[in-house]
């Protein structure tokens, strides 16, 4: 089979992250109108922003893009998706093809306040599943992950109200958790242990052009 030509590629963006975050919500690859726009969850009809908004206190239809962002950041959560790159015919997770992964073990150890990683829908949790293992098999000491609704208008067997409920709810427990007394100790053996699993064998590029964000 031939590979793919480099301008069938689709690339995700930079993680969009304040100083300290809490949270990282990953997604799976940006929709192609996100790509056009060149913005997280651009699509009118995904509903994240109208969840964040309702959370945070803001309206997404006359608060700027770049405001967004800084509010979430503000309140400790930061934006990225699972993949660096792949091919894909349209938006629809299920057309995903060759996909190579964002570097999230080194995100993770450049920022080791985060605490929680949340998964906004299925496609991204089991690919974060499929080249992350060890993340998995050892969440109960280094993060809680945990798996949310997709607020994709593809996934229309879960209500609006119910994926503001669970988005709420998991937002609230992760801002209002403390640091407690084996934070330090946590953090070290986190850091050593994503250390090693960035030793894992590299996937190969994107095309030409592809990088890993």
């Amino acid at each position: 089979m031939m590979p793919p030509a480099d301008n069938d590629w689709k690339h995700s963006f930079p993680p969009a992250s304040g100083q300290a975050p809490l949270v990282l919500l990953l997604g799976s690859m940006p929709g192609e109108e996100s790509l056009r726009q060149n913005q997280y969850y651009a699509y009118r009809y995904n509903s994240f922003w109208k969840i964040a908004g309702e959370i945070f206190h803001f309206s997404p239809e006359t608060t700027p893009y770049s405001e967004r962002i800084r509010i979430l950041n503000e309140n400790r959560i930061a934006l990225w998706d699972v993949l660096s790159c792949c091919t894909r015919e349209g938006s629809l997770d299920t057309r995903i093809r060759n996909p190579r992964p964002n570097d999230i073990p080194s995100f993770l150890l450049g920022h080791p306040t985060i605490q929680r990683v949340f998964c906004n829908g299925g496609a991204a949790y089991q690919l974060l599943k499929r080249f992350f293992p060890d993340l998995f098999r050892r969440e109960r000491n280094l993060f809680c992950i945990e798996r949310l609704p997709s607020t994709s208008p593809a996934a229309a067997a879960v209500r609006y109200e119910e994926k503001l409920r669970r988005y709420r709810t998991a937002f609230s427990a992760a801002l209002r958790d403390c640091p407690d007394g084996k934070t330090a100790e946590k953090t070290a053996h986190r850091g050593s242990f994503l250390r090693q699993s960035l030793h894992g064998e590299a996937e190969s590029p994107c095309g030409e052009r592809g990088k890993t964000q």
